[in-house]
């Protein structure tokens, strides 16, 4: 088993959520929602949008088989690594054109 599929199983789901949760300004966010929100300090909205990772799920489905990682949750899990030492206004927000 590689070494990040080891780390995505010792981090349940339950942990994921509250290291979310305890992020400034976030907004009834869910761990497992494909969009999550942010309040900055003068009161605007943060849109982080995962999203866009769908397409990289499609272009590239081996990848998953291969490395037995979900990209998703990986990219997730980077980010709330990343944000915990940021604060909001530091976010950049992600949103789908279209």
């Amino acid at each position: 088993m590689t070494q990040s599929a080891e780390f995505l199983k010792a981090l349940d789901s339950c942990e994921a959520q509250a290291r979310l949760d305890v992020l400034p300004g976030s907004t009834n966010n869910h761990f497992k929602s494909m969009t999550w929100q942010f309040e900055n300090q003068r009161g605007d909205l943060i849109t982080i949008d995962f999203n866009d990772l769908l397409d990289m799920v499609e272009k590239h489905p081996d990848w998953l088989l291969v490395h037995t990682v979900d990209w998703i949750v990986l990219t997730k899990l980077i980010w709330l690594s990343l944000a915990s030492t940021a604060t909001p206004s530091q976010y950049v927000s992600s949103v789908p054109s279209g």
